[in-house]
């Protein structure tokens, strides 16, 4: 199994092997540079809906992911094999192009997502990823906040600039799980954000995942907590599937509880010393 995988699903350093149950569709959003639907890793085996559909598009009137940053999270989250909730189905809300985005398509793309699990009343079976960030902004904090109270669970990336998150946004939303990177000896990456707005680390270190290209099987892999949050978000629909719904405080409760605990070296001043957890299928009662 990947290595992101199999960490997640092994309370040891080093597990090669990935163990997760089978469970009903959970809808995970991603707000990103949107998704190569067409990738092999998004097809159905059994010919049924596919794994990745688009949402819509807050930023151009192109159809498909120019970045592929989008791609790699959703296959990280949802992929066939490289997929932390291979169950589970994601939707692409695109917020950047080529080149950038704005504040104002994250905020039209936390409302999109919101308003579509509302409409499906699967707001508890529905999780946001954000894996992006910026400068502290309260507005985009006070829409991630609305969303959990509303009952959408928001997973968000720590950051990439090795400074204490409080001073970032989205990932100092008390309400988001925001997730730090370790690496593959469990260490902090070197680059992750750190301090006590972080909820839980998660693989974030040369994490192999899909990426577009013309034989629609390509991948590649990428660092960053933009990586280590789809673990999560992929965990998050996970115990959604098994347990049913949560709301957002519960989840993030079960998520803290459940974790890895002090196994996180140089984990950051005032960083939670947590590695996410899946449970590893049959330990899920215990907790």
């Amino acid at each position: 199994a990947p290595r992101g995988q199999a960490r997640i699903s092994h309370r040891k350093t080093a597990a090669t092997s990935f163990i997760y149950e089978d469970p009903p569709a959970i809808t995970i959003y991603a707000i990103d540079t949107g998704i190569m639907e067409s990738h092999w890793q998004f097809s159905s085996p059994s010919g049924g809906p596919p794994r990745a559909v688009w949402g819509a598009n807050f930023v151009n009137n192109i159809t498909e992911d120019e970045m592929g940053h989008g791609t790699h999270v959703a296959g990280t989250m949802v992929g066939r094999t490289l997929g932390v909730a291979p169950e589970a189905r994601v939707v692409a809300l695109k917020i950047f192009d080529a080149e950038s985005g704005s504040w104002t398509g994250v905020l039209s793309a936390i409302e999109f997502a919101v308003l579509d699990a509302e409409s499906r009343n699967a707001t508890s079976r529905s999780v946001i990823n954000m894996s992006i960030g910026g400068g502290f902004y309260s507005t985009v904090n006070d829409a991630v906040t609305a969303a959990t109270d509303r009952g959408v669970t928001v997973v968000v990336a720590a950051g990439n600039e090795n400074q204490d998150a409080a001073d970032t946004s989205p990932a100092s939303c008390p309400d988001a799980i925001t997730v730090g990177a370790i690496n593959g000896f469990d260490q902090r990456a070197a680059w992750s954000n750190w301090g006590p707005t972080l909820d839980v680390f998660a693989p974030g270190d040369d994490i192999l995942s899909a990426w577009p290209g013309e034989s629609g099987n390509e991948t590649t892999s990428l660092s960053g907590t933009s990586m280590a949050s789809p673990h999560v978000s992929g965990l998050v629909a996970y115990l959604m599937q098994v347990h049913g719904p949560h709301t957002p405080a519960q989840m993030k409760q079960r998520i803290e509880n459940f974790a890895t605990q002090d196994m996180v070296q140089d984990a950051g001043e005032g960083s939670p010393n947590r590695i996410a957890f899946n449970g590893n299928g049959d330990q899920l009662s215990q907790n």
